[in-house]
């Protein structure tokens, strides 16, 4: 397992925000966006949002700007087996 740890740590600390690396290196776009933004605009303030395998917070960052734009809280957790250090992606 440390292994494999060690690799996520590596690929989380180029700065990607998503799995993807460079074709989605600002977050998801298009029909995955589009996804999310829906389902985050339904989830009324206070919802609690549970992230495993976060990496660097890619879908946090949706909800984040979801809850932002329709003027709501959300209490969001993140989790990841690697080492995520903070890259100033993440919120």
């Amino acid at each position: 397992m440390k292994t494999s740890q060690n690799a996520w740590s590596a690929y989380w600390e180029t700065g990607f925000l998503t799995t993807f690396g460079s074709d989605k290196a600002e977050n998801y776009s298009g029909m995955i966006r589009g996804f999310w933004d829906n389902e985050f605009s339904n989830l009324k303030s206070g919802a609690r949002i549970l992230d495993c395998g976060a990496g660097n917070g890619a879908l946090l960052a949706i909800a984040m700007d979801c809850a932002v734009q329709a003027k709501r809280h959300f209490d969001c957790i993140a989790v990841d087996i690697a080492d995520i250090r903070n890259t100033g992606q993440f919120y």
